[in-house]
């Protein structure tokens, strides 16, 4: 158990870095950990901290919005779905129909702002891609975290985890 929360606290700092890579690595372990049988259900409740802190909080129409921006930011560069980006059916939409309310689904509050936090402005290319790489990695995270501790996950954060890394642009 020792070892399991020494790598645990390594993750976890990964996480916190602004490098993609190490939030890459950060993030596999985590989701590692997360389906190793020596930690019980509160030690892996503290990884939900990570993808709570993701721009969309894995919110199904947050996770809309973000997918809708990044398909208006690869149209202003004259790409396609997303430009640089293999497959079209990978960036498609999550359904346009309300998603069924799912126990422990994250759902915006009033009290927040309406649409994609404004902290990371997918704007250009690298910043869209690398937004979209880290709120996979987070969905991915929380799917095996709802499995683990035997919590409903959402079609939509599905959807997403199930998407094809972008490339890290350097």
């Amino acid at each position: 158990m020792t070892e399991w929360w020494r790598r645990a606290q390594w993750a976890l700092t990964a996480t916190a870095s602004t490098n993609d890579t190490m939030y890459s690595y950060g993030m596999g372990i985590l989701e590692v950990l997360a389906k190793i049988d020596l930690a019980g259900s509160e030690e892996k409740s503290l990884f939900d901290a990570v993808w709570e802190g993701s721009c969309t909080k894995m919110r199904d129409n947050e996770i809309r919005h973000l997918l809708e921006q990044l398909r208006g930011c690869a149209r202003q560069e004259g790409g396609g779905p997303l430009i640089g980006h293999p497959s079209k059916q990978e960036l498609s939409r999550p359904s346009p129909v309300k998603d069924p309310p799912v126990s422990g689904e994250n759902r915006s509050s009033k009290e927040e702002s309406n649409g994609y936090p404004r902290g990371n402005d997918p704007t250009r290319k690298e910043q869209a891609f690398a937004t979209l790489r880290r709120e996979i990695l987070a969905a991915r995270l929380k799917v095996v975290l709802d499995e683990q501790l035997n919590r409903g996950t959402s079609p939509t954060v599905k959807a997403l985890a199930r998407m094809k890394l972008p490339s890290i642009v350097r």
